[in-house]
């Protein structure tokens, strides 16, 4: 009975050590540790977007206008002055030819240079009013008005001026200056290049300037003047301009 007992108890004590020995029944999975990195691999390239995707683009001022003067432009402005055309005709009634004069003190405008003395053509035009043209005789300026510039189509004479010739830079303040001034003159809807021929005198901030150039007729698409006091008009128009300005420079 002894050894029965002995054996029981012996038993007892192997399936206790049993389960202490055996690992816990868990359902947890044990965590995956991440793969050690070569000292010498290439990093991860990062990804862009893709063509077309929107981007955010910094933000920068917005650029002024064209017509608003900037710092170190000067600008001449034009205070008054006279617009003329001269043209070489034969009257009925007289035996030499002689000169045809219309003229108009409807002219205004500016011209604007930057800093270096270019000129800034976008903020920059002459402007002749040409249904204000009077000469000496009403038939030749209605005729003018109504048949060869047809001004109630085409009421000025604009000129863009583009670069000049032989302007020295800056401005002088005093004496007196020759050059050429350079640009596009639109009338009785045709535009075309043309120079002027300008003799300027500085007073200060005071500008006064003459200027010249001749065209034709058939340049601007016009007709001559044709009355039966008239017996032949040249082909060629001579421009002059006088002109009277202010002068500013934006600080």
């Amino acid at each position: 009975m002894a050894r029965v007992i002995a054996a029981f108890m012996g038993l007892i004590v192997a399936t206790s050590l049993l389960a202490c020995n055996r690992a816990p029944d868990t359902d947890e999975t044990p965590p995956v540790q991440p793969a050690p990195i070569a000292p010498n691999a290439a990093p991860t390239p990062v990804s862009t977007p893709a063509a077309g995707a929107l981007q955010a683009s910094p933000t920068s001022a917005p650029e002024p206008p064209q017509s608003q003067q900037q710092a170190g432009d000067t600008k001449l402005e034009i205070a008054g002055g006279l617009a003329r055309y001269r043209v070489n005709e034969q009257l009925a009634r007289r035996e030499l030819p002689n000169d045809a004069v219309g003229e108009t003190s409807g002219i205004a405008g500016s011209i604007v240079f930057d800093a270096d003395g270019v000129i800034l053509s976008a903020t920059s035009q002459l402007s002749i009013d040409l249904r204000t043209l009077k000469s000496d005789e009403t038939r030749r300026d209605n005729y003018i008005r109504d048949r060869t510039i047809q001004t109630a189509r085409f009421p000025t004479a604009d000129f863009t001026p583009r670069s000049t010739e032989g302007l020295l830079w800056p401005l002088q303040i005093e004496g007196q200056t020759t050059f050429k001034l350079l640009g596009d003159m639109t009338m009785h809807g045709v535009t075309t290049a043309v120079a002027f021929d300008v003799t300027a005198s500085f007073s200060g901030d005071q500008i006064t300037a003459k200027a010249g150039t001749t065209i034709t007729f058939e340049q601007f698409g016009m007709s001559k003047p044709r009355l039966f006091l008239i017996v032949s008009v040249a082909d060629e128009i001579k421009l002059e301009l006088e002109i009277q300005a202010t002068v500013s420079t934006q600080s």
